[in-house]
């Protein structure tokens, strides 16, 4: 009886997520993160122009392929537009995170779940959730790899496939991998395990920006952007504002 009644916890974030969603999606606008907006301009640069230039560095190509890919789908659906097809993506996102933080929650039978509900609403959490932005879907599979190697070890094959998948969304999610490396090293004694997952990972991520990147690279070259390799540096940095990534 305690188990349904906790599970309701879960629908309400879902009512309260849907009513900060609904306005968007009937506005199809995508949110009051104007790096949705650099998204879009990612997805006309792969189009049109034939050429991927991250929506701002140093890139989240995971998620720009499927935002693009989503919009290029969304022209053979006539009833939705390419944003009201983005929203509802995001959506299903958000509830999918919501569960996985309200596994978390279950698995401790002191959890305070208005602590859940909370932190459902607050506005950080809100305000990114609600537009179409790299945070969540990132989260969803860092934190899915915490609760497989927590708690699903019978899945823990799945482990790098979600890190890589995480990290591929944004770069700086390989604080997940750090974590988990950091409990197997320094906690469990996990050395082979730690090596394993490290590289693993590294490697199922490196196609991610290795593909993209070396595209760019070679048309910066080729058009005298840059002269020599370490120029190219400049895109790991977060707030450059001279790589003319966009006029």
């Amino acid at each position: 009886m305690q188990k349904i009644k906790n599970i309701h916890f879960y629908y309400l974030s879902g009512v309260v997520t849907f009513l900060f969603f609904f306005p968007n999606f009937i506005n199809a606008n995508l949110g009051s993160d104007w790096d949705s907006y650099a998204l879009i301009g990612t997805h006309l640069n792969i189009f049109e122009e034939n050429i991927y230039i991250p929506s701002r560095p140093p890139g989240f190509p995971a998620y720009e392929l499927i935002i693009s890919t989503l919009v290029k789908f969304s022209g053979y659906i006539k009833i939705l537009s390419f944003e009201q097809m983005l929203l509802f993506f995001q959506f299903v996102i958000v509830l999918l995170l919501n569960y996985l933080i309200y596994l978390f929650f279950s698995k401790n039978e002191l959890s305070n779940y208005l602590l859940f509900i909370l932190l459902t609403i607050c506005p950080v959490y809100v305000i990114s959730s609600t537009s179409i932005i790299d945070y969540s879907l990132g989260s969803l599979f860092g934190f899915l790899s915490f609760y497989l190697y927590l708690y699903k070890n019978k899945l823990i094959f799945l482990l790098p496939i979600c890190l890589a998948f995480s990290v591929a969304s944004r770069l700086s999610n390989l604080i997940f991998l750090f974590a988990i490396i950091f409990v197997m090293l320094f906690i469990e004694n996990k050395y082979k395990n730690a090596l394993f997952i490290s590289l693993t990972t590294l490697f199922l991520t490196f196609p991610f920006y290795y593909l993209p990147y070396n595209s760019l690279y070679s048309i910066y070259l080729e058009q005298g952007i840059m002269s020599q390799p370490v120029d190219f540096l400049c895109v790991l940095n977060l707030t450059n504002t001279e790589m003319s990534l966009l006029d």
